[in-house]
């Protein structure tokens, strides 16, 4: 017994799969720095920054009032960033990606996450 595929049904799978694709990537922001990191490893990022964790830090202040509770050097879409995760006085956390080129604060996800666990 041979499985036979009818040529219509290869076609609307592969419509609902670009379809699929195409409404995940608009729900996605994407981050356009200005240090590219695409292929190269981790151990360059310090070189390639323009600007120091700590002036990282001050900017990312000036966006979000709270405490630094981390700073990371990172690749974000492919741009050299600083993710720089603040802890505020309500308890909520921030994170601040702040080109590691420019010094330009960059669109990212802007979900809080609160410190304190839910007693459900």
């Amino acid at each position: 017994m041979k499985f036979q595929v009818h040529p219509h049904f290869l076609l609307a799978l592969g419509a609902a799969l670009i379809a699929t694709t195409v409404v995940a990537a608009a729900n996605e922001v994407l981050v356009e720095g200005t240090v590219f990191t695409r292929g190269l490893s981790k151990t360059h990022y310090v070189k390639m920054a323009k600007i120091s964790a700590s002036r990282a830090e001050e900017l990312a202040k000036k966006e979000v009032s709270g405490r630094i509770v981390s700073n990371k050097l990172e690749s974000e879409d492919g741009f050299l960033v600083y993710a720089v995760e603040l802890l505020e006085a309500n308890g909520e956390r921030q994170e601040i990606l702040v080109d590691a080129g420019s010094g330009k604060i960059l669109p990212g996800d802007q979900d809080s996450e609160s410190s304190e666990k839910d007693d459900d």
